[in-house]
């Protein structure tokens, strides 16, 4: 009986431990960068006594996007990584519905980052990418994962189920941008036969397959309607190709991204317009 009340009672300090790690994660969106002139995220470095290591050391620098090519905004955020890996998917709806749309997605620089994380590692052969209004679809569901970095064995999911019209967002609304730092194998999925050119009402055909082949995605689906992106192997700014076409918004078959760190701003730098997460009439589901 004892085992089985402690087994209960450790059960339940872990799913507090995972809630307060998403309720963190959260805040970071919310909250985005405070005070632009010293650089530093309100969410990522608290005005306390803390320190990142040593002299506070062990902390990292993240120039923020603007959100389009790879223009930085003049603010750095320095936050604190615990070194936890998570996973942002949001699960493809019944057939071929989107899941998601964004107005802009940038690979910030080409060239594969590293970050330092609170014990003085060195994780390497990362990027930084940005999404400008970043919206999950009405009754998609969006998890949240932790995939390595944990003591725990088995992953904390956080599973995001909306009820209705309104969904989950990240990012969402104008002006808002969502820095992350990703793995290479981080991918989305845009929907080509959704983008019109030139605002003709023409869909975009051929030429979608080809621009997805030039920017390193890999065309496929219906006609190569369907064009993958591994942020490794992504080339440049998709931005930048299709708006000289008319393009403004991306729809989104699949996500299925690996971060260690993301916060949401705007296109300046400071804190992000408006309400940055929502999640209304959503249910919230932590396992284990």
């Amino acid at each position: 009986m004892t085992r089985t009340t402690t087994t209960r009672s450790s059960r339940r300090r872990q799913r507090a431990i995972a809630l307060a790690a998403f309720l963190g994660f959260g805040t970071v969106l919310w909250i985005g960068p405070a005070n632009p002139v010293s650089g530093s995220a309100g969410a990522a470095k608290p005005a306390t006594s803390f320190r990142c290591g040593p002299n506070d050391d062990h902390r990292t620098a993240l120039p923020l996007s603007t959100g389009r090519g790879t223009a930085t905004s003049g603010t750095t955020v320095t936050p604190c990584l615990s070194g936890v890996l998570s996973e942002f998917s949001v699960e493809r709806g019944t057939g071929d519905a989107d899941v998601a749309t964004v107005t802009n997605i940038t690979k910030v620089s080409n060239d594969p980052i590293s970050i330092t994380t609170a014990d003085g590692s060195t994780i390497s052969g990362l990027y930084h990418i940005a999404f400008s209004n970043f919206d999950v679809a009405p009754d998609e569901k969006t998890e949240i994962k932790s995939i390595k970095g944990t003591s725990s064995s088995v992953p904390y999911t956080f599973t995001l189920k909306p009820d209705g019209a309104d969904a989950p967002v990240v990012g969402d609304g104008e002006d808002v941008v969502t820095d992350k730092v990703v793995t290479g194998d981080s991918v989305v999925t845009i929907d080509l036969s959704s983008i019109d050119l030139a605002g003709l009402d023409l869909p975009i055909g051929p030429i979608g397959a080809v621009a997805c082949a030039l920017v390193g995605g890999t065309p496929g689906g219906t006609l190569g309607m369907d064009c993958t992106v591994t942020f490794a192997q992504l080339r440049g700014d998709l931005v930048t190709l299709f708006n000289g076409a008319g393009v403004t918004k991306f729809d989104l078959k699949s996500v299925d991204l690996k971060f260690y760190y993301l916060v949401t701003h705007d296109a300046d730098g400071g804190p992000a317009p408006g309400t940055a997460l929502r999640f209304p009439d959503t249910t919230i589901a932590v396992t284990p």
